[in-house]
This record gives structure tokens, C-alpha cells and sequence, in this order.
């Protein structure tokens, strides 16, 4: 039976994803950063759901939390970080800093302190695989009021490829899944939660060579030849407020 630890489990993908692995018969320990109501995963998934109110910006919690995980004897045989937010850094004519660190805090630290934790763990079994959700905003930032996201978010990418190619010989997966737009259903552009959690499980479980994957591919398609519309033309009538 697979373990699975998944970050942001409390809402959207993360809920989705808990779903999906539970009904092919994984077990889940999940994270939030508010209270979660186990059985809105429904009663026959209560034996095998594990729910941890956590921030993951927050050391002593994340050190609690994994303590708590140890102590379980649930070292996961796959980790998706779906935990993050978007922070708006821009407000009117200044930025934020603290608000660009945020973005940080939440996308990147709060995935590499989990890493940090479980990695030892995946070398010394020879096996594990750590998944984490990134944006299409890294090929080019779609909001006039952020400067701190698509950065963490590229960040994050760079972050995994140098693990990978770090950890290449160990049998510790690390893969990177650029996300577009999600929502509850499918709409024109985009992926319901649904689908997008299908594909991420299947790929995580099945795919032992990939290293990113583009969701939806349409989605990314589309991202690709926005890149080449120039900058002016983009911010005038693509950007978002």
C-alpha cells in the first residue's frame, strides 16, 4: 500500500489529489493550515487519512508535525507539496518586500524545509519521490500586481533540477508539475481539480522518467507562443489587474 504525504491537502488540488490516492487505495497523511474535517474525504477513506493542521512557513510546526509523522512509522513513498499562495507585492506605485518574501516563504522554503526532513529517509531506503506543483506563470508572469510568485515558482523548478541532478544515483525522484489555470470544472482555459490530480497521480506512479509535466498541455501550448508577443502589446491587453 502506498504512503503518501501531501502539503495544502485542506482545499483545491491537495483535496483532489487526497481523493484520488485514497480511492486507488493509498494511504494519506495530509497537511493544512486550518481545521479540516476528516470525513469530507467520505467515511470509507476515515481508516487511512491522517489530517495534520500545520503552517508550513512555521519551523517548530513543520518540526512537529514530522515528528508526529516519524512516530507514526509513515515514511511516504511519494510527497506532493501543493501548499502555496499567490501574494500581491505590488500596491500602487511601491513594492513589498515583505510581501515578495512571503511568496517565498510559502513556495519555496516551505517545500525545502519538508525536504530537508524526509530526504535522509529516501537515500537511506533507495527510493521516494518528491512532487511539487509550480505555475506557467515562470514562462511569463500574466498579473500586474505581482512580481514575487512566478519568481518563487521559477525558483522552485531551479531548486528541483539541481536536486535532481545532486541526487541522480540515489533513486530519489524529484518532479516538477508547471500548473495552469484550475478550477472546479473544466472551463475554456484550463483543468478542473479533478483531472489535474488524475494526471499527477498517474505520472507520479506509473512515469519513473519524468521530470516535469505541463498541465494542461493546451494550456502550456498556448503559454509557449504568448512568450512571443512583445512585452508592450502583453501588459496593454493580456496582463491582469
Amino acid at each position: 500500500m502506498l504512503k503518501i504525504f501531501i502539503t495544502g491537502v485542506s482545499d483545491g488540488l491537495g483535496l483532489h489529489l487526497a481523493r484520488e490516492f485514497l480511492e486507488s487505495g493509498g494511504r494519506v497523511h495530509g497537511i493544512g493550515r486550518r481545521e479540516f474535517p476528516v470525513i469530507a474525504l467520505g467515511e470509507a477513506h476515515r481508516n487511512r487519512f491522517m489530517y495534520h493542521q500545520c503552517d508550513t512557513t512555521r519551523d517548530e510546526q513543520v518540526q512537529r508535525t514530522f515528528e508526529s509523522v516519524m512516530q507514526a512509522d509513515f515514511i511516504p513513498d511519494i510527497i506532493v507539496f501543493c501548499a502555496g499562495d499567490a501574494i500581491d507585492d505590488i500596491i500602487g506605485d511601491k513594492v513589498s518586500l515583505d510581501k515578495f518574501k512571503e511568496n517565498f516563504e510559502l513556495n519555496l522554503f516551505g517545500v525545502f524545509s519538508w525536504v530537508e526532513r524526509f530526504l535522509p529517509h529516501f537515500i537511506e531506503r533507495g527510493a521516494g519521490t518528491f512532487a511539487a506543483v509550480s505555475s506557467m506563470s515562470i514562462f511569463r508572469e500574466s498579473r500586474k500586481d505581482r512580481i514575487g510568485y512566478s519568481a518563487s515558482k521559477t525558483a522552485l523548478n531551479k531548486t528541483f533540477e539541481n536536486l535532481r541532478l545532486a541526487y541522480l544515483e540515489s533513486g530519489v525522484r524529484f518532479i516538477i508539475f508547471n500548473m495552469g489555470r484550475m478550477q472546479k470544472k473544466k472551463g475554456i482555459i484550463g483543468v478542473s481539480y479533478s483531472k489535474a490530480a488524475n494526471q499527477i497521480c498517474r505520472i507520479v506512479k506509473a512515469d519513473p522518467l519524468s521530470a516535469t509535466a505541463n498541465i494542461p498541455f493546451s494550456q502550456y501550448a498556448l503559454t509557449k507562443m504568448v512568450q512571443w508577443v512583445p512585452k508592450k502589446i502583453f501588459k496593454r491587453h493580456l496582463m491582469k489587474n
